[in-house]
């Protein structure tokens, strides 16, 4: 079953992804950050939270839990956005 079919829906994540609101505050690299993400600032404020400045190579890694495919080529298509979603709402 592929990582995305446990996605826990939208809401879910936005309630997990405004816990970082204060973390995103002072996060240096915003514009960057979300440049990388299609500005969509639900999935960039827990990748800043749990990467810091090491956001840039892990957007484009390949991570086991992504099924082959980078964050960065996950943000091109619904269903991998929601793996993208899924993988981070995991490492909390």
């Amino acid at each position: 079953m592929p990582l995305e079919d446990h996605y826990a829906g939208d809401e879910a994540f936005e309630k997990y992804s405004n816990c970082f609101n204060s973390f995103w505050g002072s996060f240096e690299h915003q514009e960057e950050l979300l440049n990388m993400v299609d500005g969509d600032f639900l999935i960039a404020k827990p990748i800043a939270y749990h990467l810091g400045s090491n956001f840039r190579e892990w957007m484009h890694s390949r991570p086991p839990v992504l099924e082959g495919s980078s964050p960065i080529e996950c943000m091109e298509t619904k269903q991998g956005r929601n793996r993208l979603k899924c993988c981070l709402h995991r490492m909390s």
